[in-house]
């Protein structure tokens, strides 16, 4: 015969169970707090890959409401085309593409994908942050601008310019310094690699540059 639970044996399981509810809600409300206080973009998906959650930033960043992400699959935001993989492993993928952004424009974005698993190693779900690229891609781009501006006036100055080792050896040189020497191109100059004195034409002056 089962027995019936006693009035305070009752009384415990319902303390014990708001307990569990109110450590659930405490910890849905840090989840939330973190999620909504990063600058990445979130993006929460159940096993089907479809999108169950997404964070303010990712709104932001997208110019989309919530409504234009939950029950749609990832595979409608960004452009197939322009995947660009970085590292992958079994637990995680990390690749490059454009965004497609509801305004159309194509956003550079970096997405980070997780697996999520229960207890039994079956997944559950994953999730992804992804990572506005926009302003490392113009900062990219200009250093690109910079190195060509620098190396056209590298290459096209009149004074004679050249990098070397301690030990006398060159590493670099410009078409004015391979001129000067008598070389018809830098190349050629930096092809002789036998006795780096023979550029001074006082040894001394080597040891001096070097000290």
């Amino acid at each position: 015969m089962v027995s019936t639970p006693s009035l305070e044996q009752l009384m415990q399981q319902v303390e014990s169970l708001k307990r569990e509810l109110e450590a659930c809600r405490k910890a849905n409300e840090k989840y939330h707090r973190v999620l909504e206080s990063t600058y990445e973009g979130f993006m929460l998906l159940g096993s089907d890959l479809v999108i169950n959650d997404v964070n303010k930033a990712l709104l932001r960043i997208s110019g989309c409401n919530r409504e234009d992400f939950i029950g749609q699959s990832v595979d409608k935001f960004y452009d197939k085309t322009s995947v660009n993989f970085y590292s992958a492993s079994r637990d995680h993928l990390s690749f490059e593409a454009s965004f497609c952004s509801k305004s159309g424009v194509k956003i550079p974005m970096l997405f980070s994908r997780s697996i999520l698993k229960d207890e039994d190693d079956a997944i559950t779900g994953y999730i992804y942050f992804l990572s506005d690229l926009t302003e490392l891609k113009a900062t990219q781009e200009e250093l690109k601008r910079a190195e060509h501006r620098y190396r056209n006036m590298y290459q096209n100055a009149v004074q004679a310019m050249f990098q070397s080792k301690l030990s006398g050896e060159l590493i670099r040189a410009n078409p004015s310094y391979a001129n000067i020497l008598g070389y018809s191109s830098p190349e050629e100059l930096l092809d002789f690699k036998e006795d780096a004195n023979k550029f001074y034409f006082n040894p001394e002056d080597l040891s001096r540059m070097v000290r």
